[in-house]
């Protein structure tokens, strides 16, 4: 098997049937060599219903389903442990493919680039699908390419990669993502593949994924006001200082970005985490 799309749903029930329609579309294209993981974190609305009517038309789609919700860290972690593709790529379940997007990884990436990540360009959509931009450029205002070779360190301070990419699965194995984070499981990923396993990255800029812009969604508890989130990005921060050699300039901006959020969340919380 070449590559294990894995796919993680929780009360989706809006959008996971146009995700999965456009997974279909995009495995009519190819021959084969793809499977498709679904992980259902004990979604209580229509989202496992209508993921059932899929498996009668996806014959590459597997099923697993949680007892209950344990999260999107712990939810791609069964994924890439029921996988068995050489390759892993990441889809969230309310975004989408292009009916292209297979045949473009299989035939004009996987063969021609030695990499071990790909981070893949998306297009950014509405709740309704409507195209209103690129993710790249329009809702994080950064070129990947650029910061991947001329800026080695920067990483450590800021998460500029969506989880859309393209992995290869052995790095993934044993670990996976980082379970005791509720945010920023796909920026400690990626530290910890770039800093510690040596893994390679490559931006590929062509339009491969629709990623949707929603009211209602986890990103939307992004941000200082958010304790849970402040508390992760801590963690984030706090582990990259005791397991990763930087310059010191690297290193005093990270001790005081956590000085700076430590102090944010004593306040949001009324909790001193470092007493």
């Amino acid at each position: 098997m070449i590559l294990s799309i894995v796919i993680p749903t929780f009360n989706i029930e809006a959008y996971v049937d146009s995700c999965l329609l456009s997974v279909e579309t995009a495995l009519n294209q190819i021959d084969g060599g793809i499977e498709v993981v679904i992980v259902d974190d004990a979604s209580t609305d229509r989202t496992r219903d209508i993921i059932a009517q899929h498996q009668r038309t996806i014959p590459q789609l597997t099923v697993i389903q949680h007892s209950r919700n344990q999260g999107p860290a712990v939810s791609r972690n069964s994924g890439i442990r029921h996988a068995v593709g050489e390759w892993v790529l990441f889809l969230d379940g309310d975004n989408l493919i292009y009916p292209e997007t297979l045949k473009f990884i299989l035939g004009k990436i996987l063969p021609i680039y030695q990499e071990d990540v790909f981070i893949l360009g998306m297009a950014l959509i509405d709740q309704n699908g409507i195209p209103i931009g690129k993710f790249y450029g329009d809702y994080l205002k950064v070129n990947p390419a650029d910061i991947l070779n001329n800026m080695p360190y920067f990483l450590l301070q800021d998460n500029f990669m969506d989880n859309f990419a393209l992995v290869r699965r052995r790095l993934l194995l044993p670990d996976g993502y980082d379970t005791s984070l509720p945010y920023l499981e796909d920026w400690d990923l990626w530290i910890r593949l770039t800093y510690h396993v040596g893994a390679s990255f490559r931006f590929i800029p062509e339009t491969l994924g629709a990623y949707r812009v929603r009211t209602d969604s986890l990103h939307t508890s992004f941000g200082m006001q958010n304790p849970r989130y402040v508390n992760a990005l801590i963690q984030v921060y706090a582990k990259s200082l005791s397991t990763i050699n930087m310059p010191n300039d690297i290193r005093q901006r990270i001790l005081s970005n956590v000085m700076y959020l430590s102090s944010s969340f004593a306040e949001n919380t009324g909790y001193d985490r470092w007493t």
